[in-house]
């Protein structure tokens, strides 16, 4: 009589399980999403503490600052990039030296004066362990209460009618029923369970309850059963259901899958199995809420890669994979985590997902049983897990170079090894030798992946110092073709032993070498062949900073260097010079402008050889003469001269002395339209100091009668004395107007007043050749004598 009352109770209590159930299930979602959050909000916070700092330094300065440096140097603490190495060097340092946002230091500031503005009477220390303390406090609260959900999801089917209702409810409920008040105390006092039959198959074997009956019923017309329902006989539905019940999704009940896994062995556990592969959405659907509340969950997982073929790619490849891989990564037995290999689309799913995977303690543990399975994890900052956590996951990910080749993972392993965020991407591969051994080992053997997916991908790393990128060409196994693209990409200067032969050439095309002697020497000791050397010295500026080096040359570079006729003039004049080496033969393939280079330097003594070499070009046997005169005066006439050599002598800057015994040694020369030539001439010839005997004086007729007018009469007024009259009139007469009526003894000739025509004809009164000279405003008139018919 009281069965259909209590049938009603169970009911609800059945109801009011399944509500629990949803609300820990919902918490227990939640307090996953606030334990991640809150280990990302560490992170935050600090930036924040960063951000304050800056915008302190931002007020004092009044404009922007990059970060600041030590009062003692050395590298600039960076507030944009690496917070953590901003933080510590804010620790380290009493002072500080502020930089503005163009790098330049404005000002010095004190720490103190800084951490008594943002957090008052407390150091930076201090702050950050208040920080830490209160992030652990909170970390563990949330480790703690989620736990506590955990088993509290577990235990929720089996919630006694006492937790869930009042004693007033179950007391007004019961209150009609014959014996209620014996009801009311079994039920409340834990002694009965949910209904009548509960209690009587404590004395009748194979008896259920009125809920599992209905179980049965429900499984039995197919209708849709929630997997958490609670089942009160477990054994006798498995009796009564049999073969069939994992014929069904609707068998696979959290209840009943304990039963069968707490049993050591039994036929159901194969049926089992059959049934989650026979439905596998189903099953992954069924072990998601099974992880959450299952008690044998390491058992289950293990016996479906045991049995079931392809259960971790099924699992991967599901509708929601992450749970899976996780609980498998963290249940199943080492030796199938060892056994992992890639491809396969589990282990793909563990390398895009690395952060979302490896949020938990126990999972981050698991990460050296990868060691072998060849998978690259796409990212290592692994932000759900705690600071020490985090750091250990990155060491077993770089020790067992299961790491892919990204900007992004380069930049988490350096971080971790202090190398600043501006750092760890301007001098990439450089500061690799802060990192373990591994992870460099790492690079080089993936080293093309490397320079294409992560080196190239980074703008910074343009700027790569020298040594590091040397380093980078050197590694074996990187394609010859981007081993160019480095040389002609980076902006450092090579030293030419420190890379590969093969790059030479591209370095040398691209003027990516360190310009110094060296260098050079280093390159031609190494080939032994100038034409890979040629395209250095055909650019002006490269042979500009080699002439500032000054080291002098080995003799076999610079014999090639003085024979290099495709260097530019400017080029050849700076490179070609005494103090860089010494010419050991004549050049032959050079053109004369840098021949007369080298003459005029002194890079070439003058010898028998050297004059007759140079015998096709009159204009470099004068500069050579001109340059070792010394040598020429010595034995003047061992030196022939054709007309172009004499009137080159004469033009140089040799003494005057040597010239006039040139010019008269030689008796002739044709001036022509050589204006400075006959200037020379005729400063000889009319230099006190020429003595111009009987012999010459042909020789100075000829240049009276060729040179100009004012030339010739100044020279014409020296020889008046040696010459008669009649070869003075002649001469007269042949330089022209107003001259020639003197020599026609014209009647009162007048020419203009000058200091050479008032020389002329005080020299041709004193001679009697003239009768007399007077001078008004005209000019000189001269009064001439009757001319001599007898002439």
């Amino acid at each position: 009589m009281n069965k259909g009352e209590l049938a009603n109770l169970v009911e609800e209590l059945q109801e009011r399980r399944r509500k629990k159930r949803e609300e820990l299930s919902h918490e227990l979602k939640q307090l996953n999403d606030v334990e991640k959050k809150a280990r990302e909000g560490r992170v935050l916070y600090r930036e924040a503490l960063v951000c304050a700092y800056l915008g302190v330094l931002q007020r004092r300065i009044n404009g922007p600052v990059m970060g600041f440096r030590a009062l003692n140097g050395g590298p600039t603490f960076d507030g944009h990039g690496d917070y953590e190495s901003f933080l510590k060097g804010l620790k380290e340092n009493r002072k500080i030296n502020v930089i503005d946002g163009h790098g330049r230091q404005v000002r010095q500031l004190p720490v103190s004066d800084l951490e008594e503005t943002i957090h008052p009477r407390l150091s930076i220390d201090d702050k950050l362990r208040e920080i830490d303390k209160a992030e652990r406090l909170e970390e563990q609260g949330l480790v703690d209460r989620r736990s506590t959900v955990e088993r509290e999801l577990r235990d929720a089917r089996y919630l006694p009618m006492k937790r869930l209702f009042a004693l007033k409810e179950i007391t007004e409920k019961l209150s009609q029923f014959e014996h209620g008040e014996l009801f009311v105390y079994l039920i409340t006092e834990g002694f009965l369970g949910e209904d009548y039959d509960y209690y009587t198959s404590y004395f009748h074997k194979g008896a259920i309850t009125h809920v599992d009956r209905e179980f049965v019923q429900r499984f039995n017309k197919g209708d849709e059963i929630d997997s958490g329902e609670k089942i009160d006989t477990p054994n006798e539905i498995l009796l009564i259901l049999d073969d069939g019940l994992f014929g069904k999704p609707q068998g696979f009940n959290i209840t009943l899958v304990d039963h069968v896994l707490g049993v050591t062995v039994g036929v159901h556990h194969a049926r089992l199995i059959e049934g989650l592969i026979a439905f596998p959405d189903e099953a992954f659907r069924f072990l998601e809420a099974y992880y959450a509340e299952g008690e044998h969950t390491a058992k289950l997982l293990r016996t479906l890669i045991q049995n079931w073929e392809n259960f971790l790619e099924d699992a991967a490849g599901c509708s929601n994979p992450l749970p899976h891989v996780k609980e498998i990564l963290s249940k199943a037995l080492s030796n199938t985590i060892k056994e992992l290999r890639q491809p396969s689309r589990f282990t793909q799913l563990i390398e895009k997902s690395g952060p979302d995977i490896f949020d938990r303690p126990e999972l981050a543990e698991r990460i050296p049983l990868l060691a072998k399975s060849g998978m690259l994890i796409s990212d290592i900052s692994f932000s759900g897990l705690s600071n020490e956590c985090r750091m250990a996951a990155i060491d077993a990910v770089t020790d067992h170079a299961i790491w892919e080749l990204t900007p992004k993972n380069v930049s988490t392993i350096l971080a971790k090894h202090g190398v600043e965020a501006k750092v760890a991407k301007s001098e990439m591969f450089l500061s690799l030798k802060n990192a373990p051994p591994s992870v460099f080992r790492h690079v080089e053997k993936h080293i093309n992946n490397f320079f294409e997916n992560c080196y190239l991908k980074v703008d910074e790393t343009v700027t790569e110092p020298q040594e590091g990128v040397e380093m980078l060409l050197s590694v074996q196994g990187l394609k010859e073709d981007l081993g160019k693209r480095v040389v002609e990409r980076q902006e450092a200067r090579l030293r030419f032993l420190e890379v590969p032969k093969c790059y030479w050439a591209t370095v040398v095309e691209e003027e990516k070498f360190v310009i110094n002697w060296e260098n050079v020497e280093d390159l031609f000791d190494e080939t032994g062949d100038f034409e890979q050397l040629a395209p250095i010295f055909r650019s002006p500026d490269v042979v500009s900073e080699l002439a500032k080096d000054g080291k002098k040359n080995q003799p076999k570079l610079f014999d090639q260097l003085v024979e290099f006729d495709e260097m530019d003039l400017e080029s050849y004049k700076k490179l070609i010079r005494p103090d860089l080496g010494k010419v050991a033969h004549y050049p032959t393939t050079i053109d004369n402008k840098k021949k007369l280079h080298l003459i005029r330097f002194g890079t070439i003594e003058l010898s028998q050889d050297t004059y007759s070499w140079l015998g096709s070009d009159p204009e470099l046997r004068v500069a050579l003469i001109e340059k070792q005169f010394s040598t020429f005066q010595e034995k003047i006439e061992d030196w022939p001269l054709g007309e172009k050599e004499l009137a080159g002598l004469l033009k140089s800057s040799i003494p005057l002395d040597a010239k006039r015994k040139l010019l008269l040694n030689a008796g002739t020369i044709n001036c022509g339209e050589d204006e400075k030539l006959t200037n020379e001439v005729v400063q000889i010839l009319a230099n006190p100091g020429t003595a111009i005997d009987d012999s010459d004086q042909n020789f100075v007729e000829k240049v009276i009668k060729a040179v100009p007018k004012g030339d010739a009469v100044n020279l014409l007024t020296l020889m008046i004395p040696k010459w008669d009259q009649a070869r003075v009139m002649s001469n007269l007469e042949a330089i022209g107007a107003p001259y020639e009526e003197i020599a026609k003894y014209g009647k009162r000739p007048l020419i203009a007043e000058s200091e050479i025509n008032l020389a002329l004809v005080k020299c041709l009164k004193e001679a009697d050749f003239i009768s007399k000279f007077k001078r008004d405003e005209k000019g000189i008139r001269i009064i001439t004598k009757r001319k001599d018919h007898s002439e």
